[in-house]
């Protein structure tokens, strides 16, 4: 929610759109594939980036002494859906 309003309110300030690209907002060579997002994809969890903490959870389970790091957890994380679609999972 913070970081919500943080980018809500840089918008606000003209200093990004939320139709503009997630990678046109990461730091120089930060290398990360980002399926074509927006913002607004992001903020909605509709990104189709996978979840490198819940949907990694059984690769980094059954490796706890290996050294994750967030590229190779986003790499053992479930394949990528397109932009707007969920990335969450419901219970029923």
């Amino acid at each position: 929610t913070v970081i919500a309003a943080e980018i809500m309110w840089l918008a606000e300030q003209g200093k990004l759109r939320l139709s503009d690209a997630v990678a046109d907002h990461l730091p120089a060579g930060f290398h990360f594939d980002t399926n074509g997002s927006t913002i607004e994809d992001l903020l909605s969890m509709r990104s189709g980036i996978p979840d490198p903490i819940s949907e990694a959870s059984g690769p980094v389970q059954a490796d706890l002494l290996k050294a994750w790091t967030p590229r190779s957890r986003y790499t053992a994380a479930r394949g990528r859906r397109a932009p707007g679609t969920t990335t969450r999972t419901t219970c029923s």
